[in-house]
């Protein structure tokens, strides 16, 4: 896990397996946008790609890092482009993947410049070096600010792709080449996952009026758009894309900038609101959720940075639900007599929820068992 702050700090957190960190390593850099961790080099050690902010500090410099690990923490610079690069005065989003399939990972980063908007290809070199960079065709746009891409497979053909929202898809050929299709006109923040469970990718957008809508994949790198629903918050930053509840569909992690909302999805792709945490007054800036403990539930952590203080992140940890009552047979979270009643009639009319061992058979041994659970409360 990596940490920065506006004071030019990243720190890298070394999870311990039960959702705690233990010591971390820190160097200095410029405010960080956005980071990836990922083998440059395919040395086997992870490296860190990141772009910083020209905003903050005064500094009239945006710059794309990338941090060659060695295996220790340490992630000191290797190589990097800053606004002298041309067309790159304020990089913004940065993606990892091996586009013209060579077995190096490129890069994608997307400018957010309102002078030169576009989004740039970095085609690798080898030991975590990168060629110039080259604009995706037709990326130049100077109505908008470019700000998120998404990496995938939109097209199931194999290669990789592109989507860079309102500029466009852009449909990876295998050898490092794109073709643009389809904009989305309307978001201005969106992340990707199959919220309808049909194994194709799709698209949950945020557009400029807090709304929240769908965008179903068709498998050929086109998107069906859907009804949307108008959040109860203003947000912020880009949604996460989650299995929150642990029942095989993707949910959604929203930002207002002050905690995280959680939306649940009933396997069709229709979301609701069903919970926050909410830290008031702290700001934000980003969240993670990943099952930090390994107990197969997922966690949130939220990151939260002061301009007078050191960044800090909470970590808010999944309760697991308790375990279901076997004796409980009407499901209501009370054992009284009405499960009593329950039991004795699956066991009358040999009904298998009354087979409380699992043997396959209803006998005596069902019947002693159901007393005991229902004599010793069980959870």
């Amino acid at each position: 896990e990596s940490l920065h702050n506006h004071e030019g700090v990243t720190s890298i957190l070394f999870g311990a397996g039960d959702a705690g960190f233990l010591d971390s390593t820190s160097s200095g850099t410029p405010v960080i946008v956005r980071l990836e961790a990922r083998d440059l080099n395919n040395d086997g050690h992870e490296d860190i790609v990141l772009t910083t902010d020209m905003v903050f500090q005064g500094s009239s410099i945006g710059e794309i890092q990338v941090r060659l690990g060695d295996g220790t923490g340490d992630v000191p610079v290797s190589v990097h482009w800053s606004s002298s690069t041309p067309m790159l005065e304020n990089p913004f989003d940065v993606k990892v993947g091996d586009f013209d399939e060579d077995g190096l990972d490129d890069l994608i980063v997307s400018n957010r410049s309102l002078v030169n908007p576009g989004v740039f290809f970095f085609r690798a070199s080898g030991g975590g070096a990168f060629h110039d960079p080259v604009p995706l065709p037709d990326s130049f746009f100077n109505d908008t600010a470019i700000r998120y891409v998404e990496v995938a497979d939109f097209n199931t053909d194999g290669h990789l792709d592109v989507d860079a929202g309102v500029v466009g898809m852009y449909l990876g050929d295998g050898a490092g080449g794109f073709t643009r299709i389809q904009p989305q006109p309307t978001a201005w923040s969106w992340s990707i996952g199959d919220f309808n469970g049909d194994s194709t990718l799709d698209i949950i957008e945020i557009g400029l009026s807090s709304n929240l809508s769908i965008a179903f994949g068709n498998g050929d790198g086109t998107f069906t758009p859907s009804s949307s629903m108008q959040l109860s918050f203003a947000p912020r930053g880009q949604p996460i894309a989650r299995d929150l509840d642990s029942n095989g569909t993707i949910d959604a992690i929203i930002s207002d900038g002050h905690g995280a909302h959680f939306l649940l999805n009933d396997g069709t792709g229709v979301l609701t609101e069903a919970g926050q945490i909410n830290l008031f007054t702290i700001p934000v800036s980003h969240i993670s959720a990943l099952d930090f403990d390994h107990d197969g539930f997922m966690d949130v952590i939220l990151h939260t940075e002061l301009f007078d203080t050191p960044a800090a992140s909470d970590i808010y940890r999944q309760i697991p639900p308790p375990p279901a009552c076997p004796a409980d047979l009407n499901g209501d979270g009370i054992l009284d007599l009405l499960d009593v009643g329950a039991f004795v009639t699956a066991f009358t009319s040999m009904n298998p929820d009354a087979d409380l061992n699992g043997d396959g058979v209803l006998d005596l041994n069902d019947v002693a068992l159901f007393l005991d659970l229902f004599t010793n409360g069980c959870p």
